[in-house]
């Protein structure tokens, strides 16, 4: 990208770094932040810094770059102005300071604003090209910009929405970036043909908030999208973990790996064809029950999903306050 890191001097000693900050509403939306910062891995965190020198390079502070922080304290108060007063922490960092620099201060301030608009999606790869062309699709609002790196880090850019190319070369990572106010992501041509299905390989994780659709992606191993209230990801093959906490609408048929699904806020759920193991079911029938929605869908039928004689007694007593609250719940009964 041409971006560097410049820091101050290393010296003889290591150096810990803090980092506080106030999530200031107790929401769905903040306490599925906090979760992912306790529960997932380092963080690096960037500051725009209100008082800097005049060149501007201080301007961006990194605090994590030599690992990542992670959660040293966050207390909950759901009565004070801050629902939670987040610390994270690095020890025995390289430099005292780092900053985030790129040619002059405008092109950098550019680059900031490249980071806080984007949401950069890793975690997935392509295989080798150059014995099977890999297709590399990315779709978004027609009025949007998006970007994928290929493993070579040459970088397509599309101003209109859509990204349709092809991968030729050696096997590697690529990295999505999506604009955060697009209202959709999709992992191909859906809205066509159909015809035309991105060959990403690997773990999907987003935190894009609206609709998700990687149906007929069948190397994605694992979906989680803490915030889409819309997911499909229908046949996807390999596919053996979907975990969508906010979403609405679920639609995971024909998944034929697919052994746990978690959506516990979803009105529809379409699991059909899938291989739910009887733990797995008994997971999702408690978080249902536990929401308390009423007259909603279930259909976890077909394929290999675990019927119901192999179920524990309070899945099936789980099952039924479901259907006396107006639930329409189709399973495998044999």
């Amino acid at each position: 990208s041409g971006s560097e890191f410049v820091h101050g001097d290393m010296g003889s000693v290591s150096w810990t770094e803090r980092v506080n900050f106030p999530a200031l509403a107790n929401s769905v939306d903040n306490a599925t932040i906090a979760n992912a910062i306790a529960n997932g891995g380092p963080v690096v965190v960037i500051l725009k810094q209100v008082d800097y020198e005049s060149d501007g390079k201080g301007k961006y502070q990194v605090f994590g770059i030599d690992g990542g922080l992670r959660i040293d304290t966050m207390p909950f108060d759901p009565y004070a102005d801050a629902a939670w007063n987040v610390t994270l922490i690095a020890e025995k960092m390289s430099h005292p300071a780092v900053y985030l620099w790129d040619t002059d201060e405008a092109t950098t301030d550019a680059k900031w604003a490249l980071i806080t608009q984007y949401e950069y999606i890793t975690g997935l790869s392509l295989a080798d090209g150059s014995i099977t062309p890999q297709v590399v699709y990315l779709q978004v609002d027609s009025d949007k910009t998006c970007y994928v790196v290929l493993p070579d880090g040459t970088t397509l850019i599309s101003t209109a929405g859509i990204i349709n190319d092809t991968w030729t070369g050696a096997a590697g990572a690529v990295t999505l970036l999506v604009d955060k106010t697009s209202q959709k992501v999709y992992f191909g041509d859906y809205d066509n043909t159909g015809a035309i299905i991105s060959d990403y390989i690997g773990e999907l994780y987003t935190i894009f908030n609206e609709l998700i659709q990687v149906s007929f992606c069948t190397s994605l191993t694992s979906v989680s999208a803490p915030n889409s209230i819309y997911l499909d990801c229908e046949v996807c093959t390999s596919l053996t973990s979907v975990s969508a906490p906010n979403a609405t609408y679920l639609f995971c048929s024909d998944c034929t790996s697919l052994t746990s699904v978690s959506a516990p806020n979803a009105t529809v759920i379409y699991a059909s064809g899938c291989a739910l193991t009887a733990n797995a079911i008994a997971s999702l029938l408690a978080e249902l029950v536990a929401t308390g929605k009423i007259n909603r869908t279930l259909d976890i039928s077909g394929g290999t999903n675990a019927p119901e004689i192999d179920w524990t007694q309070l899945a099936l007593n789980n099952k039924a306050i479901l259907v006396g609250r107006g639930w329409t719940v189709t399973t495998n009964e044999y």
